[in-house]
């Protein structure tokens, strides 16, 4: 039974990237008969880059994502969930990244108020702030701080989230 959930919800998360691929062929049409049907659709980002610039790059796939996916009328529920090493790269400041990483960080912070003008919440596991010695309050004010990611993934994935992962 758990391993049909996983291929269902696999299933699930390969479409909603297919649709967000279609775009990059030119046929535009191919959200609208992938999305048929749909009046929304859930999915949980999991995000755990390990550089500053596959963050800023993954954040725009995620709103295009999510603006493809309006066009075609269906309402997205997006959640994105940062853990990892992804935690560094959505703090304030200077202080957990190395200078050179400084430009794309700024090209997260953009794409992070994005997202978070369209509505889609962002959140920040608390474990893996812990686990890497990232102080709560360091964090960009876009963030929700949630207590534990896993945790929260689970939920999520209860509530009929697809889980897209980001690595």
């Amino acid at each position: 039974m758990r391993n049909r959930m996983v291929m269902a919800l696999l299933a699930m998360a390969a479409a909603l990237l297919i649709a967000a691929g279609a775009g990059l062929a030119g046929d535009r049409d191919d959200n609208r008969k992938i999305l048929a049907g749909l009046t929304t659709a859930r999915a949980y980002f999991d995000v755990r880059v390990e550089t500053p610039q596959k963050l800023a790059n993954l954040l725009l796939l995620i709103d295009r994502t999510y603006g493809e996916m309006a066009a075609a009328g269906v309402a997205p529920e997006l959640v994105v969930g940062f853990r990892s090493k992804a935690s560094y790269f959505v703090t304030k400041g200077d202080d957990y990244v190395l200078e050179e990483d400084l430009p794309a960080m700024k090209k997260v912070e953009q794409g992070l108020q994005r997202l978070k003008e369209r509505g889609i919440v962002l959140e920040q596991c608390l474990l893996s702030a812990e686990l890497y010695d990232i102080e709560p309050q360091d964090f960009l004010p876009q963030l929700e701080l949630v207590e534990n990611g896993y945790i929260a993934l689970i939920a999520y994935q209860a509530k009929g989230y697809a889980l897209v992962p980001m690595d």
